[in-house]
């Protein structure tokens, strides 16, 4: 287990150097491109929330992905330039075979002002999981949400398409292996109290019970 936390891990920090990288190609694109003032610029994020969390040595897995279990799906677009955004078109999607998806994956918002931003939800299902755990090959690589949007007028409209940078490859998790993860430290924690409470209670107990038999033989006397 330690090392598909490793590896989780690694992929986490490989994903974070890759957005740092898109970060700095935009900031560039920024630098090359017009002012922001006179354009719209629409960005969308897409991100993956699960009460589920698994406790390791090195700190928390959070937003787990379990078979049979739900988790909310949550997309924001923010226009970030400087003129209204119209015809704001969102997509995202699963695949049917792997998920069962409740609500829509889509959205569209006739306007997008500057600064303004929107987002929705919905609720995916896992109806599969990782049988091999470190086998990378075998885990899930999450599309990435699009949004398709213009802005202008005439000979001057603008059409643009971005996309999230959330392309993040997981593991999900069967039910019954998360049900033993979690439960091991319940267990550990009941044995770790049965064990501290036994040097703590036995002699109290003991105390007690040799004191009602002291003070029973002083009333029979």
């Amino acid at each position: 287990f330690q090392q598909t936390l490793n590896t989780v891990s690694n992929l986490k920090m490989n994903f974070a150097s890759k957005a740092l990288a898109l970060a700095c190609l935009a900031v560039g694109t920024f630098a090359d491109e017009a002012d922001l003032s006179s354009r719209a610029f629409v960005l969308v994020q897409k991100s993956i929330i699960t009460p589920e969390v698994i406790k390791h040595s090195e700190g928390e897995l959070k937003n787990v992905l379990v078979e049979s279990r739900n988790a909310s799906v949550k997309i924001t677009v923010k226009n970030v330039g400087g003129v209204a955004a119209s015809d704001v078109q969102v997509t995202d999607s699963f695949e049917d075979d792997l998920f069962n998806v409740h609500g829509s994956t889509s959205a569209t918002y006739k306007s997008l002002n500057a600064g303004e931003s929107q987002s929705f939800e919905f609720v995916i299902v896992p109806t599969w999981f990782t049988e091999d755990l470190p086998n990378v090959s075998q885990y899930y690589t999450q599309n990435a949400a699009s949004v398709a949007y213009s802005y202008g007028e005439g000979d001057d409209l603008v059409e643009r398409v971005s996309e999230s940078s959330t392309e993040m490859i997981v593991p999900v998790f069967s039910n019954e292996d998360y049900l033993a993860r979690t439960a091991l430290f319940l267990r550990e924690w009941i044995t770790f109290f049965l064990l501290a409470a036994g040097p703590v209670l036995g002699p109290f107990f003991y105390y007690m019970t040799v004191n009602r038999m002291i003070q029973d033989s002083q009333k029979k006397r």
